[in-house]
Order: structure tokens, then C-alpha cells, then sequence
């Protein structure tokens, strides 16, 4: 019995010890998790302040800017840009002339990409850009009339992120005709033109020397085809001062 009772203590030691040794290096483990997990966390605070004293730093910095000559070109030397625009990634820029010639250009070398004439007969006399910056403009001819145009971009990663290429592209999203804005003014240059186009609605604004006619024109998508029609009513009005200037807000 003495004996029996001898391999049953020891049995139970070897179990205790055992126990006890792989509670000590559980408890090891955690403890160097714990730790580990403290450190990560203080590393990563520390990593956020650095990133918010980076972003926030530079605001107190003096503002600079400075300009830089891009050169010229010869074929522009004899015509009269009336609008100019740049994309967003300031790689690609869009210009119109007095004769409704458009060109596409590379910012850097000032290279043309494409080129299209806006107008069959006339000269442009007033450009407006949309308020509400979409890339749709405006053109009045000395004829009296608007055509509605939009310049867009798009990036191609065909060739990777590092070689990326902006692709432009000219279209008419209500016909390639311009579009008569006043009768009883025809005979009148337009002086000065204003532009909205949102997706229910656009509004031209056209100032002549003594009067104001603004055209309201809705959109109506057919949801068939895709086709939009336009359905718009024109106020004119006369001024007993010369007017020189027009504006509109994307609002209406």
C-alpha cells in the first residue's frame, strides 16, 4: 500500500510540475504580448502625431508661388485665344481662338494633341464657362448665336500608374449647331455671355449694348434612347445704360 501510494504522489508531482511549467510560459507569452501590443499601440500614436505635425505644418507656412515660361508657339503668334482651360492633373490644356479654332495641348512643350474647328462661318465675340465648372462652355459668334461645347478627360493606366496618359476629348451634348439666342437682337454683337448647366436645367445670359436677353431651358432625358430634349423661354430686356457685363449663379 505504501508503495502504491508512493507512485501516486509522485505521478501527481510530475502532473503539478508539469502544470506549473506550462502556466509559466502561458503567463511568459502574455506578458511579452501585452508588451509588445503596448509598444505597437504607443508606436502608433506617436506615428500619427508625426503624420499630423507633416499635413498640419506647411499651413503655417508663408504662401509662394512663382511662374514659369513654358514657351511659345508660332502658329498661335497670329490668332486671338478667347478661352483657355487646364485639366485638373495640369498635364493637358484646351484652347479656343477668335476663329473657333479648338486645340488640345501638352502643358509641358506646349505639343498639340488634337484640333477641330468649333465654327463653319463667323468669328467667336464672347466665351463663357459653366459655374458650375463641369467642363461645359459656351460660344457667342458675331452671327448672334451660341454654340454649347464640353471639353473632358480621361486617364489611361494602360501602360501603368507611372505612365499614365490623359486623353482629351471635345463633344456636343445638344448638336453640333449653334443655336440662335435673340431675333430682335441678331443685329447686335453680343458683348458679354453667361453660362449655367446643371442636369435638370441651363441658363444663357447675353449682354448687348443696350439690352439683356436670357434664355431659361429645361432638359428632358427620354429614358428609352437616352436622347435629351430641350424645352426654354427667353426674356429680353432693354437697358438705358450701356451694359458691358452678365453673370449668372448655378441657382435656378
Amino acid at each position: 500500500m505504501n508503495a502504491s501510494t508512493a507512485a501516486v504522489r509522485s505521478t501527481d508531482r510530475r502532473r503539478n510540475e508539469r502544470f506549473h511549467r506550462t502556466r509559466r510560459l502561458k503567463d511568459l507569452a502574455a506578458r511579452r504580448l501585452i508588451a509588445l501590443g503596448g509598444i505597437s499601440v504607443i508606436v502608433a500614436v506617436v506615428l500619427i502625431l508625426f503624420y499630423l505635425a507633416y499635413v498640419v505644418f506647411p499651413l503655417f507656412l508663408a504662401a509662394d508661388a512663382s511662374l514659369h515660361d513654358q514657351g511659345t508657339r508660332q502658329e498661335w503668334a497670329g490668332s486671338t485665344p478667347v478661352y483657355y482651360a487646364i485639366e485638373e492633373q495640369q498635364r493637358v490644356g484646351f484652347r479656343v481662338d477668335a476663329a473657333g479654332v479648338a486645340e488640345f495641348f501638352e502643358v509641358d512643350g506646349l505639343e498639340i494633341i488634337s484640333q477641330t474647328g468649333l465654327l463653319e462661318a463667323g468669328a467667336v465675340v464672347a466665351v463663357a464657362e459653366a459655374v458650375e465648372g463641369n467642363g461645359n462652355f459656351a460660344l457667342a459668334t458675331d452671327q448672334g448665336q451660341v454654340l454649347l461645347a464640353r471639353h473632358s478627360y480621361k486617364t489611361d493606366f494602360s501602360e501603368g500608374v507611372a505612365n499614365r496618359t490623359i486623353v482629351p476629348s471635345l463633344d456636343y451634348p445638344y448638336g453640333r449647331d449653334p443655336r440662335p439666342l435673340a431675333a430682335q437682337n441678331d443685329n447686335e454683337r453680343i458683348r458679354s455671355l453667361a453660362y449655367s448647366d446643371d442636369g435638370s436645367g441651363m441658363v444663357i445670359a447675353a449682354a448687348f449694348r443696350n439690352a439683356i436677353t436670357i434664355e431659361w431651358i429645361s432638359k428632358q432625358e427620354n429614358f428609352l434612347t437616352g436622347e435629351t430634349s430641350l424645352q426654354g423661354r427667353t426674356i429680353e430686356r432693354s437697358a438705358d445704360f450701356k451694359v458691358t457685363h452678365v453673370a449668372v449663379s448655378g441657382n435656378h
